[in-house]
């Protein structure tokens, strides 16, 4: 009776302990960067209008069939030629280790989406980059 009870009291420390059936312990998470930064690129050799903007958006991919959340966005009005520097600043706080977030690009001119990316560029977690190239294509009557 005393080996049992010596047993089970070493088998619970070793478990508090995670000794026991937890294998390795989990590597820790990369540091979440306080800001996002690339370029966006479009391939078409055209002036843009002086109105045209390069909108950013940065979100975090919903659970299920969820739709994504918005986390922050950047403006680049008046963009130039190709590529377009952009960068997001972030509070490292919101981002979740253990979720997955993506970058989507837009170029617009008022109401008309001209470029975008699509799928979406993932980033930040899972080992993913916070400085990105993102290439984007004709929008093809998207909105």
């Amino acid at each position: 009776m005393i080996r049992t009870l010596l047993l089970a009291v070493l088998g619970l420390s070793l478990t508090a302990c995670g000794f026991m059936g937890g294998g390795a312990p989990a590597a820790p998470a990369a540091p979440i960067p306080s800001e996002l930064a690339g370029t966006v690129s479009y391939g078409e050799r055209i002036a843009l209008a002086s109105d045209t903007q390069l909108r950013v958006r940065l979100e975090e991919l919903g659970r299920g069939d969820a739709p994504p959340q918005f986390i922050a966005e950047t403006t680049v009005p008046r963009i130039g030629p190709s590529p377009v520097r952009f960068r997001i600043v972030l509070d490292p706080r919101v981002i979740d280790p253990q979720r997955s977030y993506t970058l989507t690009a837009r170029i617009e001119r008022g109401e008309q989406l001209l470029f975008v990316n699509d799928p979406p560029l993932r980033v930040l977690t899972g080992g993913r980059p916070s400085q990105v190239e993102i290439v984007v294509g004709p929008a093809g009557g998207r909105k």
